[in-house]
């Protein structure tokens, strides 16, 4: 339930090869294509259940065609009457049973809804020829969402109402997914000329706009996908770390920054679907270490963003030969997930599955405590970046910072196969200190006093007590 974007694709390769087994193994293939004419898919969404993908193949002698992908096998669906023959499809319902998206008719391109086998035209908003498409579609499969001529519309039972927009008059709007009871749609407004855009989130027949992130020069942002029970909005908006845009997550009246692989210049990154519950994001970002090109990623407040990639090749998958330039959908449980990129046949859609314990697979967790006197404060500890967890290889640098005339001493770090034991204790004195994760791992912070009083006394296995957790943000 994700709108469209183009993303640049680009051959590349994957480096990242360390592997462990497990019980419940990840999964990944390529989609193939739809028979005939040069080699060309695109993945473009999945089902709630993560059991039917959609997207657009290459079929000669037409051209582009809309698909279904399921069991491991992609099927056409053909395109609306009159026209030139093309098709594409963009979202599918809750089982996979409805599909829609849009198709050259006579009129213009125009939105359909395709069930058992039958592709019917939705029609325009007056006035609205010869441009229109669908976007989202309900868990049910009876409320669909798309644009008419630049105006959002809302489909229910053959009738297509016009969304308008914040700002009436000459601003146009977009609708491009909806929750699953087909109640709040999600999309974009603005002025008619380009000046202005703006995500909004649409119910009750209300729209509100959502803002922009921190910094936006430029007011844009885009709301692209929203979670089942409407709560969760993510999408891509200027920022204060990027002139072009980044990913974004919306919830409760905030819009936090998703962040983005790194670039030299200007990070790149968006945002295209969202689970069920709203806990996983997927999208793409431009890397700027890999030839500057689209990686797909997946985000979660626990692990921040990773490449799917590496995520892929920690769970034992061999994407060798594969470059995963985009995650179009993601399953309502988080764990299917569908793109495209380049593999040896050329563009290729993506299928991969992850196992529901995926994150404590690839990541590993770290606990920092400062060795504190009964009676006075001693210090801080900075970490860099401040995570849940860590990935595999993940560099984590900490920073000791003393409290009034207390002065730092050392870092305590407990060998990772002997954790709360101290009889397996070494201690650094660099600070800022920087750890490699691939293990978990507990660090303590001792302080002293600068004038050069006694340090803090051994520690001891009775005096765990007395360390005190630095609380550190859990997205």
């Amino acid at each position: 339930m994700r709108a469209w974007a183009a993303i640049g694709l680009t051959v590349g390769a994957v480096a990242l090869a360390w592997s462990t087994a497990h019980a419940e193994p990840a999964t990944f293939q390529g989609l193939g294509d739809l028979p005939g004419g040069p080699f060309h898919s695109l993945a473009t969404g999945v089902s709630g259940d993560g059991s039917t993908v959609v997207g657009v193949g290459n079929a000669q002698p037409y051209g582009g065609e809309a698909f279904l992908w399921k069991n491991g096998v992609m099927s056409g669906l053909g395109d609306l009457p009159g026209g030139g023959f093309e098709s594409v499809a963009m979202a599918a319902s809750g089982d996979g049973s409805v599909v829609v998206g849009f198709s050259h008719s006579g009129r213009g391109d125009e939105p359909f809804r395709w069930e058992n086998g039958v592709m019917t035209p939705l029609g325009f908003l007056p006035n609205a020829y010869p441009w229109s498409r669908a976007y989202g579609v309900s868990a049910d499969g009876t409320v669909i969402v798309g644009s008419s001529n630049d105006r959002g519309f809302r489909w229910d039972s053959g009738a297509m109402s016009d969304l308008g927009s914040l700002a009436g008059g000459r601003y146009r709007s977009d609708a491009y997914a909806v929750s699953a009871d087909g109640l709040i749609i999600v999309g974009s407004w603005g002025d008619a000329g380009g000046g202005t855009e703006e995500a909004y989130i649409f119910e009750r027949r209300v729209m509100s706009g959502l803002g922009y992130l921190p910094g936006a020069v430029v007011p844009y942002s885009r709301g692209a996908a929203i979670s089942a029970d409407g709560c969760v909005v993510v999408g891509d908006s200027k920022s204060q770390d990027s002139v072009f845009y980044e990913a974004f997550r919306w919830e409760g009246g905030m819009m936090t920054a998703l962040g983005g692989f790194p670039r030299v210049y200007s990070l790149v990154s968006n945002a295209c679907d969202v689970s069920g519950d709203g806990t996983t994001v997927v999208g793409g970002s431009r890397d700027g270490s890999e030839e500057d090109a689209y990686r797909a990623f997946i985000w979660t407040g626990a692990t921040g963003m990773l490449k799917l990639s590496d995520v892929l090749s920690v769970l034992g998958v061999d994407v060798n030969g594969w470059w995963l330039t985009d995650a179009t959908g993601v399953s309502d449980d988080g764990l299917t997930i569908v793109g495209y990129g380049y593999s040896a046949n050329g563009n290729e859609g993506w299928i991969a599955t992850l196992p529901a314990d995926w994150i404590d697979q690839v990541t590993y967790e770290l606990t920092v405590s400062i060795a504190q006197s009964g009676w006075s404060d001693w210090g801080t500890v900075d970490v860099e970046p401040n995570l849940a967890r860590y990935f595999v290889g993940k560099a984590v640098t900490l920073t000791g910072e003393a409290d009034g005339a207390k002065a730092f001493k050392w870092w305590k770090l407990y060998d990772p196969n002997h954790p709360n034991d101290p009889n397996y204790i070494t201690t650094d004195a660099n600070n800022p200190l920087t750890l490699v994760m691939t293990a978990d791992r507990q660090v303590v912070a001792v302080f002293r006093c600068a004038g050069g009083g006694l340090p803090l006394p051994a520690l001891t296995l009775g005096m765990l007590g007395l360390f005190a957790l630095i609380r550190r943000r859990a997205w």
